[in-house]
């Protein structure tokens, strides 16, 4: 018994470090809107972080119970959308990302680097952030 737990447990070891984390992200603006068209801002907050990771070829929505979400790229802009269709997460290559960090606070560019975007019932999130 204590021969397969030991095996158990490195099998779920060996798995876990497979996983890469690609994508990382603090929120610093949510936009929330529900059925009724009633929206509601927030800026001073810092929960929701952003994570999706690679395991392999496949990527998951870590920070939302690891959906597994398809991958494509257009130009500068990476797009990770969740397989059951509960959202996505739209961002910039880094070479765009170090780019979009230079420049002032005060330029919309420069402000955000990537947007997530959950829907749950007929209530949809959106949340800005680097």
């Amino acid at each position: 018994m204590k021969i397969a737990l030991s095996i158990l447990l490195s099998l779920f070891t060996m798995q876990s470090l497979a996983q890469e984390l690609v994508l990382s992200g603090t929120p610093s603006k949510m936009i929330e809107v529900d059925q009724f068209g009633d929206r509601r801002t927030q800026s001073d907050f810092v929960e929701n972080k952003l994570q999706i990771t690679k395991d392999g070829e496949n990527y998951y929505w870590a920070s939302r119970g690891n959906i597994p979400l398809a991958r494509t790229s257009s130009g500068i802009y990476i797009t990770y959308i969740a397989a059951d269709g509960s959202g996505y997460i739209k961002t910039v290559n880094e070479t765009a990302k170090a780019k979009f960090i230079e420049q002032s606070p005060d330029n919309t560019v420069g402000r955000y680097t990537y947007v997530e975007h959950i829907t749950h019932d007929l209530t949809s999130i959106t949340l800005y952030g680097n």
